[in-house]
């Protein structure tokens, strides 16, 4: 994070233009950037302490770090922005500042007498953290790829349809990240629960983890979907001060077509994180490369040369149900128990 902090800090404007700025955006972008990279170190400092928090056992621990992270960005916010009038700047140094908090929440219990983990003297290698590293591979896939596969929706409704297109997608785009974040909540919090039954050899446990999630995903994508289908247009006013017909009326359509993603988009990422989980990391990166990456950006490109702008969100819902086979099919010679019995007692001795 200081590195990328450092190279953020020296070229601001090339990484705005970079990532799509034009015109009078690049100024805003650039600032944004600036300001907030002098907290890069603290972002991974509360997404770090927060992982290591679940692994301890302590998972309200985590809980109350995000929230409060949550809550002092919403405060700084009306603070800086609202009542200040400090604008892109103001908005920066609250997000900043945010993570700021909620890495200062987590960073004193983690130290404290009551942790189970302790800072004690490195021994091993560096090449177990990259190993570490490549299993969570799949997680960086995930993250990296939404920012470029919006980038060209974006990229395409601007040429087709100008700023109505956009403000119509970022408002559906709200709506399918937040039922994304629940589906990453759940496998943040699977992860580290199939890890620990995994090097307890219980898999067993580790199977009724998996259901859960898979389950438990697929219940909210099925939730998501009926809210989607019943009240669109209520969903759509959150964002909408006026009437806006243009933009209502494209957003509702662009719904009526990605609402299927949420039928497979929560069970590929509960099994992605069981693959995370039992370090089958070559697994879960490629159910994180087909469904984030690969097929979403084959399919756009391809759907909106043949069917036009609109055809490229019909990519979304395929490029999930193709995952969804592929993870069936990942699944059958991985299961806990095939895992779990195909690795020595020596072995997890030695990992102990």
């Amino acid at each position: 994070m200081i590195i990328l902090a450092g190279v953020t800090l020296a070229i601001p404007e090339r990484i705005a233009v970079a990532l799509g700025a034009q015109g009078a955006t690049v100024a805003l972008s650039s600032e944004y950037l600036w300001v907030t990279a002098w907290f890069y170190p603290a972002f991974g400092a509360a997404v770090m302490l927060s992982q290591f928090s679940r692994v301890d056992g302590r998972p309200t621990l985590a809980f109350v770090g995000m929230i409060g992270l949550t809550l002092a960005n919403i405060v700084l916010d009306y603070l800086l922005v609202a009542l200040l009038g400090w604008g892109i700047f103001g908005a920066a140094l609250a997000t900043g500042l945010a993570y700021s908090v909620g890495a200062v929440i987590l960073l004193f219990p983690s130290l404290g007498p009551r942790s189970n983990l302790k800072i004690i003297r490195p021994f091993g290698s560096w090449f177990d953290m990259l190993k570490t590293a490549f299993n969570g591979f799949s997680e960086f896939l995930n993250e990296a790829s939404g920012g470029l596969v919006l980038l060209m929706f974006n990229w395409i409704l601007m040429r087709q349809v100008g700023a109505t297109g956009v403000a119509a997608f970022t408002i559906v785009d709200y709506v399918i990240y937040f039922g994304i974040l629940t589906f990453y909540g759940l496998a943040e919090g699977l992860v580290p629960l199939i890890s620990v039954n995994f090097g307890g050899r219980k898999p067993n446990r580790i199977l009724q983890f998996l259901l859960f999630g898979v389950v438990f995903n697929t219940l909210v994508g099925v939730a998501l979907i009926g809210l989607l289908l019943i009240w669109p247009n209520e969903l759509i006013g959150f964002f909408l001060q006026g009437e806006e017909p243009e933009i209502r009326a494209l957003a509702i359509s662009i719904i009526s077509i990605v609402w299927p993603m949420f039928i497979f988009g929560g069970a590929n990422i509960a099994i992605s994180a069981y693959f995370t989980g039992m370090h089958c990391a070559t697994q879960s990166a490629l159910i994180a490369l087909m469904r984030a990456l690969l097929l979403p950006v084959g399919l756009i490109l391809f759907f909106w040369s043949q069917f036009g702008f609109m055809g490229a969100f019909y990519a979304l819902p395929i490029a999930e149900a193709i995952t969804f086979v592929l993870c069936l099919f990942l699944l059958r010679s991985r299961l806990p128990r095939q895992i779990v019995d195909s690795i020595p007692k020596s072995k997890y001795d030695d990992e102990k």
